[in-house]
């Protein structure tokens, strides 16, 4: 898993575009189309991108006022862990769903990904 903050000052009267990279959070899950998927489960890679103003956690050098990546981590993997989903669609609106509700103001690109092997043949 790799950690990474963005920011970019756009002006001293314009909120920062300040961004938080939470990528390769791997987990099994058993989400997917098919019979298969749910039966055997596949491994899950999620990259999290959340925005949000960290002008605060700049200056105060407080975990307080940043983000939880041990809670993000741990919503990711209790999700992909948990009930089963047809699509990574509804999985990735889950996750934003639950991560943006800790934080007011925010927007969060949310990319879970998986290497089926059970896609059938046409």
């Amino acid at each position: 898993m790799t950690i990474r903050s963005f920011r970019r000052l756009l002006s001293t009267r314009t909120a920062a575009s300040d961004w938080i990279f939470i990528e390769g959070v791997t987990t099994f899950g058993r989400h997917g189309v098919f019979d298969e998927e749910k039966r055997l489960g596949q491994r899950f890679v999620v990259d999290v991108k959340i925005r949000l103003n960290l002008r605060a956690a700049a200056r105060s050098d407080s975990v307080e006022d940043t983000v939880d990546y041990a809670k993000v981590f741990a919503t990711v993997q209790r999700i992909i862990r948990g009930e089963a989903k047809n699509t990574v669609e509804a999985v990735a609106g889950q996750i934003a769903d639950e991560i943006l509700t800790g934080y007011a103001g925010s927007q969060l690109d949310c990319s879970p990904g998986h290497q089926s092997s059970f896609v059938r043949r046409i």
